[in-house]
């Protein structure tokens, strides 16, 4: 399982996208080593919310 947080950077018609953070709450930099990056979350999957921080994780799963 793989954790990280992230902040708001843009807004685009359809989609939100969120920038990766460290612990301070500051944005990664290039040289930084980075989990995810950025991720885009489509503004319809939010219901209207737009949440100025989010942490998302990534758990392995295997499909029957």
């Amino acid at each position: 399982m793989i954790t990280a947080k992230f902040m708001l950077e843009k807004e685009t018609p359809g989609a939100l996208r969120y920038q990766e953070i460290d612990n301070a709450g500051e944005p990664l930099k290039t040289h930084d080593v980075h989990k995810f990056g950025f991720f885009y979350v489509r503004k319809s999957a939010l219901n209207g919310e737009k949440p100025q921080f989010v942490e998302l994780t990534l758990t392995p799963t295997e499909i029957d």
